[in-house]
């Protein structure tokens, strides 16, 4: 009897801690109000959102985990990952959208290029 218990709490525990990436919705309230620079502010923000949703397709532990013990779980971070991607995708482009229409415009954080060394 309590051998089931701990192992239903020890499942239980662990699909509450799957990694759920942030969903972010494509419009907000008062995205029309946003200034040049808090546009860029949220554009930025929605990138590093991007960003952490990929992290969690990658080879980390936590995927290891789900995978060996419960592979619903595993499943179900990807499909959440590709659904916060197209979502932070779509924000991206309704921030960019308002920035043109505001004539603001938009600083990518882009590498400068290699320059060659002259001989």
């Amino acid at each position: 009897m309590y051998r089931n218990l701990g192992i239903i709490c020890v499942l239980s525990a662990f699909l509450f801690g799957c990694a759920h990436p942030t969903v972010v919705p494509v419009e907000m309230p008062g995205d029309r109000d946003l200034n040049c620079h808090e546009l860029q502010e949220a554009y930025n923000e929605v990138q590093r959102i991007q960003k952490k949703a990929g992290d969690e397709q990658d080879f980390t532990p936590g995927n290891v985990a789900r995978a060996v013990l419960f592979w619903p779980a595993l499943a179900g971070t990807y499909l959440n990952v590709q659904d916060a991607i197209h979502a932070a995708q779509h924000r991206a482009l309704h921030l960019t959208h308002l920035m043109n229409d505001k004539g603001c415009h938009a600083r990518k954080h882009v590498a400068p290029p290699h320059r060659r060394a002259q001989h």
